[in-house]
C-alpha cells in the first residue's frame, strides 16, 4: 500500500511539474521567449542587409531591360506604322469627300506616331540621370568617381565603413528606382500616342471606305 502511495505522490508531482513548465510551440521554443523575439526588433547582420540590397538591384536591372525592350518594340512598330501610313494616306486624303476631316484624322496619325517615338527615344532610351548633391560623396556611380584620382578613391575606400557602403548602396537603387518610374511612366505616354495613332488612322481607313 505504501510502494502504491508513493508511486501516486511522484506521478501527481510529476505532473504538477508539467503543469509549471512552460509551453513549447511545435517548433521546440517557448511560446512566451518567441512572442517577446517578435515583439523587439533586431537589427540585420550587414551580411543580410547587403544581400537583400543585391536582390533589390537584381529587381531594378531586370524592370529596365524589360522597359528597354519595349520601348525598342514601338518604335519599330511606329516606324513600321508610319512607312505604312505615307502611300495609303496619301491615297485617301486625295478623295474629295470629307477632305478636311481626312486632313484632320490623318495629321492627329503623323503627329500621335512621331510623338511616340520621340518619347521613346528622349525620355525611356536615353533619359536624364538622377543626380546626386554636389557634396555628397558617391564611391559608386562612374561620374563621381571620375571626380577623383586613384589615391583619394583608393583613400576613400580604405576609410569607408559598413554604414556608409550600405548607404552608398541604398542611394544608388535609390536613384534607380526613380529613373526607372520616370522612365515606364514616358513609355505609358509613347504607348498612347501610339494608339491614339493607331485609332485615328483606322477612323481615316473607315471614312474613306464608306465614302
Amino acid at each position: 500500500m505504501e510502494t502504491k502511495t508513493n508511486d501516486k505522490d511522484a506521478m501527481g508531482n510529476e505532473c504538477e511539474e508539467q503543469q509549471t513548465l512552460p509551453r513549447r510551440s511545435l517548433f521546440g521554443k517557448d511560446a512566451r521567449e518567441k512572442e517577446r523575439m517578435r515583439n523587439s526588433p533586431q537589427s540585420a547582420p550587414f551580411e543580410k542587409k547587403m544581400e537583400f540590397v543585391v536582390k533589390v538591384v537584381e529587381g531594378v536591372q531586370n524592370r529596365r531591360v524589360s522597359i528597354e525592350n519595349r520601348a525598342s518594340f514601338l518604335i519599330a512598330a511606329n516606324a513600321i506604322f508610319l512607312n505604312a501610313l505615307v502611300q495609303p494616306g496619301l491615297n485617301v486624303i486625295s478623295n474629295t469627300p470629307l477632305f478636311r476631316l481626312k486632313i484632320v484624322l490623318t495629321v492627329i496619325t503623323l503627329v500621335t506616331v512621331l510623338l511616340s517615338i520621340v518619347i521613346c527615344v528622349r525620355f525611356v532610351l536615353s533619359p536624364r540621370t538622377v543626380k546626386n548633391p554636389p557634396d555628397a560623396p558617391n564611391l559608386i556611380a562612374f561620374q563621381r568617381i571620375a571626380e577623383f584620382n586613384k589615391l583619394e578613391y583608393f583613400q576613400s575606400l580604405n576609410a569607408i565603413t559598413e554604414q556608409e557602403i550600405l548607404w552608398q548602396h541604398t542611394s544608388q537603387v535609390h536613384n534607380q528606382a526613380l529613373l526607372l518610374g520616370k522612365r515606364y511612366q514616358y513609355l505609358k505616354y509613347a504607348n498612347l500616342c501610339f494608339m491614339i495613332g493607331i485609332v485615328s488612322f483606322a477612323i481615316l481607313v473607315f471614312t474613306a471606305i464608306s465614302t
